[in-house]
């Protein structure tokens, strides 16, 4: 299935995430809260798709770490965040978002965002 690496600032919904899709076969590779901590574990495991909060710590933000991960390894990302105003989704999709989901979610919700991106995740 998909690697994917988590980028969420607040531990329990990383840790929910990745259980979640753990137990539908999905490989995670790591869980990052900020700029830096993602663009290292996106460097080190090289995943096809990244799960991205647009509030990160460290006052970082989703969109432009999404768009450092895009132009470092060309990366499918999907937004999911409680965040997503109709100014946070242009910006998203001006990037070219593999998709974005509102929180709260449901695990049904995020397990068929991640299929959606799917194709944009390993190159199909």
């Amino acid at each position: 299935m998909t690697k994917i690496l988590i980028v969420e600032d607040e531990s329990i919904v990383a840790q929910g995430m990745s259980l979640i899709l753990s137990e539908a076969g999905h490989r995670v590779v790591g869980i990052a809260d900020d700029r830096s901590s993602a663009l290292a574990k996106a460097d080190r495991y090289r995943p096809e798709l990244v799960l991205m909060d647009i509030a990160l710590a460290r006052n970082s933000d989703g969109i432009e770490v999404a768009r450092d991960l895009r132009d470092r390894l060309g990366v499918a990302v999907v937004f999911i965040s409680a965040h997503l105003d109709a100014r946070t989704r242009e910006r998203a999709a001006a990037l070219g978002a593999a998709g974005c989901l509102d929180k709260p979610y449901s695990p049904s919700s995020l397990l068929a965002a991640v299929a959606a991106a799917g194709p944009l995740a390993t190159g199909g």
